[in-house]
């Protein structure tokens, strides 16, 4: 939620798919915020908006792998 929740007219986060990475970017009042994260994904690249709480509530859903 922190890469949104000050952008009350779009509390969205864009999260993008590709092989082997995700990138969660978010839009505040400071400006854009961006992490990186490899994963595990071999699926095909998919880019999409979700609330931050559901985002949240789905990672943790999904088990860690290290």
């Amino acid at each position: 939620k922190v890469f949104s929740q000050d952008n009350a007219a779009s509390d969205n986060v864009k999260v993008d798919l590709r092989t082997d990475r995700m990138r969660l970017t978010g839009a505040g009042v400071n400006g854009d915020y961006q992490e990186l994260k490899q994963i595990k994904y071999g699926g095909p690249d998919i880019s999409f908006l979700i609330a931050p709480d559901i985002l949240t509530d789905i990672s943790k859903s999904c088990p860690t792998h290290q």
